[in-house]
């Protein structure tokens, strides 16, 4: 798991995984891959996106925004997405990179 601690909820969920990670676990601490003032920049707009704009005749929460963007950011950067019959056998997943 990888949290990224840009707010409480955030840093609430890192410590509960700690807290209930098994003897042994290695937790790693790095240095912020972008701003905090990049962070908010990149949410409000993708905030802004999900209550302005639908897709595919509906609207979509922010994290399925942030999801499309980044797929398709991916695509425009020619790096791969792998669609995978998904492991419960219940459609498709996509993999690509994380934010």
């Amino acid at each position: 798991m990888i949290f990224v601690l840009a707010h409480d909820e955030a840093r609430a969920r890192a410590i509960d995984a700690i807290k209930h990670a098994q003897p042994g676990s290695v937790v790693k601490i790095g240095p912020p891959k972008r701003t905090g003032d990049q962070n908010a920049a990149l949410h409000a707009k993708i905030t802004e996106i999900a209550q302005r704009r639908e897709w595919c005749g509906k609207r979509w929460d922010v994290e399925t925004w942030k999801r499309l963007l980044t797929a398709a950011w991916c695509r425009a950067k020619n790096e791969s997405i792998v669609m995978l019959p998904a492991l419960d056998g219940q459609g498709v997943d996509i993999v690509f990179r994380r934010t």
